[in-house]
């Protein structure tokens, strides 16, 4: 059965809500049927990989490694928030790219964000939106830090992407993102290689989003491919494609990265193609969950 067929009558899941609602009535309200399925980023572990129904990871190695790697996605992914008439409207972000610049005789951080279409349409003046980092537990305000969005340079309504640039001021924030992105592109290298060293083509093929369903405080959910549908292929070796995932996710989920294991990464960058966002999701009759990425690039060679 081809999946897609049920893609356009997915709903983007930005979560857009009254203003005076928290994570806690919104996500009470939802009609979704897994909300049990979602693991805070504190709670998760290598164990959770190993215990996932019909298909738990059992390579002590692979497990340690994709849990490691899942875990500096939590601390890469960003809250975002923004006033849009009477409501708020919640999605999520992840930094994929960090570099320093030096603006008015002093240095500061420069991050790109990579989001879903429908998690900034709304957006109508950058000064009141909140993209907020360690989202770990809402209730500690105190390891709480911000972003201040400084413009949006790519926007593609056919690819259903986007990316955002921030900045901060703060070099022990950019200190400790740029300690972190370095460990999740050096785990993104290890666990792909010990997937392919593996050669148990029974693995199975684990997807990972880390977001914010509802506005909740920085939460990890676990699945597997259903399906891929390639888009276009380039002679240059970038399969354009779309991912259909069994993950559950909700409202606030959009923006989220996707994490999939085996997954052959084109990289990031005007020549590399970018990776997957989540998008949109769909219950079916039976109410099992079915996400779908952006469009974004895998690498098949040349």
């Amino acid at each position: 059965m081809d999946i897609f067929q049920y893609f356009d009558l997915a709903t983007t899941e930005e979560e857009i809500r009254e203003g005076v609602n928290t994570w806690v009535s919104t996500r009470d309200k939802c009609q979704k049927l897994d909300h049990n399925r979602y693991i805070s980023l504190r709670d998760f572990t290598e164990q959770s990989l190993r215990d996932l129904d019909e298909g738990g990871l059992d390579d002590g190695k692979l497990c340690g490694l994709l849990a490691e790697l899942i875990k500096c996605m939590g601390k890469l992914s960003v809250y975002i928030e923004y006033p849009h008439c009477k409501h708020v409207v919640v999605g999520t972000g992840f930094i994929q790219r960090i570099r320093r610049v030096n603006r008015e005789d002093s240095e500061m951080g420069h991050f790109t964000i990579t989001t879903c279409v429908n998690v900034v349409r709304k957006m109508t003046s950058y000064d009141e939106v909140k993209v907020v980092l360690f989202y770990d537990e809402h209730e500690n305000e105190g390891k709480i830090r911000s972003l201040k969005l400084d413009k949006i340079p790519e926007f593609d309504e056919n690819q259903d992407w986007c990316s955002i640039e921030c900045v901060s001021q703060d070099l022990d924030v950019v200190e400790r993102l740029e300690s972190c992105l370095a460990r999740y592109e050096d785990h993104q290298k290890k666990v792909y290689q010990r997937y392919i060293d593996a050669g148990d083509e029974s693995c199975p093929r684990v997807v990972a989003l880390v977001g914010y369903p509802h506005g909740m405080p920085t939460t990890v959910s676990l699945g597997h491919v259903i399906q891929k549908k390639t888009l276009h292929l380039t002679r240059d070796g970038k399969d354009w494609c779309r991912y259909a995932y069994d993950t559950p996710t909700c409202p606030g989920s959009s923006g989220s990265p996707v994490f999939i294991l085996g997954q052959p990464l084109a990289g990031f960058g005007y020549w590399f193609g970018h990776p997957h966002n989540h998008s949109r999701g769909y219950c079916g009759l039976s109410g099992e969950p079915v996400g779908f990425s952006c469009v974004g690039a895998d690498c098949v060679g040349f």
